[in-house]
């Protein structure tokens, strides 16, 4: 690792989403030095691809995830937090020091700290079992907010979870939707099934598995097996069959002493990396005020 041109702080945040922004706020607060490190310049991590969020405190009809997110950033704001946008290709641990190695260029070659929390979230699982060509997984969607504007499209949703009838939802508003579920069982909440179910521009099929994905000319051409349909055709196809933690790459030293660190309470993870199915934005809040208030204690 390339230790020339190193910006050194107390703490270093690696993620900007809900845990990392609570983490940034709290630390703030106490007058410990950090670094905000975000993958890009915007915040809010996967509440951009959300439509409505009804289980956030002090909203009880709810609030668009892009009016939380624009309160997230003026909170930042108004605390003169800054977001340090670098795409982090190395993570590691080296006298008694955290390490993270950018590619940004010669503006920035690394970073280092003492304490390091990472808030570095998920990301999508890809099915493997589909035949396509590179262009069309090229093509594939995961999530949709660069797609939030498009209209009078026909778009093809692969899952049955709630992010799956939330992206219906939101999308739905100007383009036909169709969700396929590719067994019987359904995991999203009953209100979100059940308002997908009232809505005249969502279809839903059961039971219905894509077997090859071709892609010319703008369009999706999907080979499927179903009671009532082989093929289907449609502008964009967004897959939502799951999610899994997306940790950055650790050199081996960190890979080592990973476990000693957490319990020495040195390295926290917060937020959606470890919460599993409990991937809500609350829950990712306390976690990052919590991990603040465990190194304010130790410094």
């Amino acid at each position: 690792m390339n230790l020339n041109n190193t910006i050194y702080s107390k703490v270093i945040i690696l993620g900007a989403g809900p845990a990392g922004i609570s983490a940034a706020i709290q630390l703030k607060r106490l007058g410990i030095n950090f670094i905000l490190i975000n993958d890009c310049s915007e915040v809010g991590g996967l509440l951009k691809n959300a439509n409505l969020i009804e289980n956030f405190p002090s909203h009880p009809k709810g609030i668009k995830a892009k009016k939380l997110i624009e309160s997230f950033e003026n909170h930042l704001k108004h605390l003169k937090i800054e977001v340090t946008p670098s795409q982090i290709t190395l993570v590691d641990f080296r006298n008694d020091k955290f390490y993270l190695e950018s590619n940004s260029g010669d503006k920035i070659t690394s970073f280092a700290s003492d304490y390091l929390i990472l808030a570095t979230g998920t990301k999508p699982l890809v099915d493997k079992n589909v035949i396509m060509s590179n262009d069309a997984r090229s093509h594939i969607n995961y999530e949709i907010k660069d797609i939030l504007d498009i209209k009078n499209k026909k778009i093809v949703i692969v899952g049955a979870g709630d992010a799956a009838f939330d992206y219906a939802l939101n999308l739905s508003k100007k383009n036909e939707i169709i969700i396929l579920n590719r067994s019987e069982k359904i995991k999203s909440l009953p209100i979100l099934v059940e308002r997908a179910k009232k809505n005249k521009r969502i279809d839903y099929l059961e039971n219905t598995f894509i077997d090859k994905i071709d892609y010319s000319d703008n369009t999706f051409f999907l080979s499927v097996r179903s009671d009532s349909i082989d093929s289907i055709i449609c502008d964009y196809l967004i897959y939502a069959i799951g999610r899994e933690p997306n940790y950055p790459k650790f050199g081996l030293h960190l890979e080592k002493s990973s476990s000693e660190l957490i319990n020495s309470e040195k390295l926290f993870y917060i937020g959606d990396l470890v919460n599993g199915i409990a991937r809500q934005s609350s829950i990712a809040i306390g976690d990052g005020i919590r991990a603040a208030m465990k190194i304010n204690s130790k410094v």
